[in-house]
């Protein structure tokens, strides 16, 4: 994902889908959810573009009111 906030988008996946993984300076943030491995990284040389995330998890609900 290309994004103009690595922080803020590697957050939103911690809090929605449990992600877990560090931001790192100068480098693609690598966030683990589940067995899958989702890199981010920050806008720059490419513009940041819509993504699309599908994510399968137990309890959508849940997910959903976390995201909101």
């Amino acid at each position: 994902m290309v994004v103009g906030n690595v922080a803020a988008a590697v957050g939103f996946l911690r809090t929605v889908f449990d992600a877990v993984g560090d931001v790192r300076d100068g480098r693609p943030a690598e966030v683990r959810i589940g067995d899958s491995l989702v890199m981010v990284t920050q806008a720059g040389e490419r513009e940041p573009f819509p993504a699309f995330l599908y994510e399968y998890v137990d309890d959508a609900d849940r997910a959903h009111a976390r995201a909101v």
